[in-house]
């Protein structure tokens, strides 16, 4: 499996879809406390790969309820490559997967270090403890459903599109189990989602809301 999966991805990829967490989504769930009782948010970044996914969240997450401390968030990441999720615990990237990374987040939540590789120095960027920490790893293959429940907002992009018609419906259905009333979905700007309305409305930007 390790072999054969596809971990391409790098920091705050289709900025739009964090800029709408932050901007949109998130105060949009404050002004509605009703719905978020316990003042908790939980999101799954559902392929993980290498990190780079989940830790954007992290750091979105982070730089936007520093300013509502009384809201919690839970951010879950899994993939089925072990290898992968070992390399993001790790949380040590190069260059080009920080590219879109704004510099006050770069200098907040990474640190620079050169290492030594092959005989040649390498600029790389480790992402801070404050970040990891919240992320929790584990191992998931998608055609089973996720042992968490209610989860408020599910990442699952650059995915499906590798799927058969009877595996997409298999693990669309595993993640609506676990979506919360008025749930959220974010694909890729080159998936879709719109076989399975009505039980999901699209939002635009790939995004869709469980109905």
């Amino acid at each position: 499996i390790n072999a054969i999966t596809t971990n391409e991805t790098y920091f705050f990829r289709h900025t739009k879809q964090f800029n709408y967490l932050h901007d949109v989504l998130f105060p949009s769930f404050i002004a509605n406390q009703t719905n978020f009782p316990k003042k908790e948010v939980s999101i799954w970044s559902a392929a993980s790969s290498t990190g780079e996914e989940p830790y954007s969240l992290g750091i979105t997450c982070k730089h936007f309820f520093q300013n509502n401390p009384s809201w919690r968030f839970k951010l879950y990441a899994s993939d089925i490559n072990t290898d992968v999720i070992q390399q993001a615990k790790e949380g040590v990237y190069n260059e080009r997967a920080v590219k879109y990374v704004p510099d006050s987040f770069k200098k907040k939540f990474f640190t620079q270090e050169i290492l030594d590789q092959g005989g040649i120095n390498q600029k790389k960027y480790k992402i801070s403890s404050e970040i990891k920490k919240i992320v929790e790893f584990r191992q998931h293959n998608l055609l089973k459903r996720f042992p968490v429940d209610n989860i408020n907002i599910i990442f699952i992009r650059n995915v499906m599109i590798y799927f058969d018609k009877q595996t997409k419906t298999k693990v669309f259905n595993n993640f609506f189990d676990v979506l919360a009333p008025k749930g959220y979905i974010f694909i890729s700007l080159s998936e879709s989602l719109s076989e399975f309305e009505p039980k999901i409305k699209s939002m635009g930007t790939a995004i869709y809301q469980k109905v």
